[in-house]
């Protein structure tokens, strides 16, 4: 049984995603500041801004859009202001204050669990994980 022999986990939806959870690291990865969200859990991210047209769900196509309103020659790279800003994102924050973030806190919680120490975050992780990262 796959459940019971391996944990596998993808970041929801993207890395991107987080980084709302932390307004000035939308700021530090070169965006404008006041961003709208429809709902607070982070890994299901949906975008809520009538000036917006672009795809509601893709957290990084609505990052570029916040980039480009700062200043309209920029472009966002990940590997630039995206780097810089998941590098030094405050986790804490976004665990506790924009929803479950349960992919995130489950990866956080194997990883803990197989190195055999507390998880730092202290999230809920989803209720459909569970194992030990054995395939490591």
């Amino acid at each position: 049984n796959l459940k019971t022999c391996a944990s596998f986990h993808l970041l929801a939806p993207m890395a991107e995603s987080y980084l709302f959870g932390e307004p000035a690291a939308i700021v530090r990865a070169g965006g404008t500041p006041g961003f709208k969200l429809k709902k607070t859990d982070v890994e299901d991210f949906e975008a809520d801004d009538p000036v917006w047209t672009g795809n509601v769900r893709h957290p990084k196509e609505y990052l570029r859009e916040l980039v480009r309103r700062k200043d309209p020659a920029t472009v966002y790279r990940e590997t630039g202001g995206g780097a810089n800003a998941l590098r030094t994102l405050a986790w804490q924050t976004v665990v506790q204050n924009n929803g479950p973030a349960a992919s995130f806190c489950a990866l956080v919680e194997d990883l803990a669990d197989a190195l055999g120490v507390p998880s730092p975050l202290g999230g809920t992780p989803h209720v459909n994980t569970g194992s030990v990262l054995r395939n490591i």
